[in-house]
């Protein structure tokens, strides 16, 4: 089952084209990690299919609904690119930002459901210890864990990701990916990650999307290595680095 679809798409910030004639499905279970060099429009990707930035033409489905008709929001999470919670003083504590989940959704819930749904998250996350803490005195790594969960609260059958662990440790981010590849696995949770290290995303996602303001390359890790056209368009040395296959 596709869980989403782009045919054709094209975006354009003004009269310059961001994704031109973009085309690919995303199969329910799927863990595609999306690549690109700065300006692909991997972000605009994103932002267009989870209704934030309007395109010029194409098409997208999820879950079988033209985006202009799709209402079931709650099933989907999004971590966006940037957040402002870094700041120390920001006021809230870790269980609001992830309640807020909730209320971006407008997911109607008693305050029981909507308490169990946080705890669920946090406990998820391992971060039910910081509950009470303000966001904004939190490390880069609990920041992104809060986020993640606030993404998670709702539940959703698919999860978009925008280059959450650039701020992050070599070992938060780790973790990190780990911690996502166990969503996928056990939960069920399919993924749309964008990542700006095209080798580390390699050794976690099952599929691969490649931009370059047009679709260069979707489909498995395995095809990517052994495609010639890819070999033509990289070179040997760097298709293999990224598909992650070699030693």
């Amino acid at each position: 089952m596709n869980i989403v679809e782009v045919e054709n798409l094209s975006v354009y910030h003004q009269d310059t084209a961001v994704l031109s004639g973009a085309s690919f499905s995303v199969e329910s279970g799927d863990y595609l990690g999306i690549v690109g060099p700065n300006g692909s429009g991997k972000t605009t990707l994103i932002k267009t299919i989870v209704g934030i930035v309007p395109f010029a033409a194409g098409n997208i489905r999820i879950m079988g609904e033209e985006l202009r008709r799709f209402e079931r929001w709650s099933s989907l999470g999004y971590l966006p690119q940037k957040n402002n919670l870094v700041d120390p003083r920001f006021p809230a504590s870790v269980a609001e930002i992830v309640e807020s989940g909730l209320i971006a959704t407008r997911t109607r819930l008693s305050r029981r459901a909507r308490a169990r749904r946080v705890d669920e998250a946090l406990s998820l996350l391992d971060i039910r210890d910081l509950a009470s803490r303000l966001v904004g005195r939190l490390s880069g790594g609990q920041q992104q864990r809060v986020l993640l969960a606030r993404a998670l609260v709702n539940e959703p059958q698919l999860l978009f990701l925008d280059e959450p662990t650039t701020a992050l440790d070599p070992q938060t981010r780790e973790n990190f990916y780990a911690l996502l590849q166990r969503l996928n696995r056990d939960r069920k949770i399919t993924i749309m990650f964008i990542s700006h290290d095209p080798g580390a995303i390699g050794e976690y996602a099952s599929k691969l999307l490649y931009l370059d303001k047009r679709v260069i390359f979707h489909g498995t890790f395995d095809d990517f290595c052994h495609s010639p056209e890819m070999t033509d368009y990289f070179g040997s040395a760097t298709q293999h680095l990224m598909c992650h296959r070699h030693g």
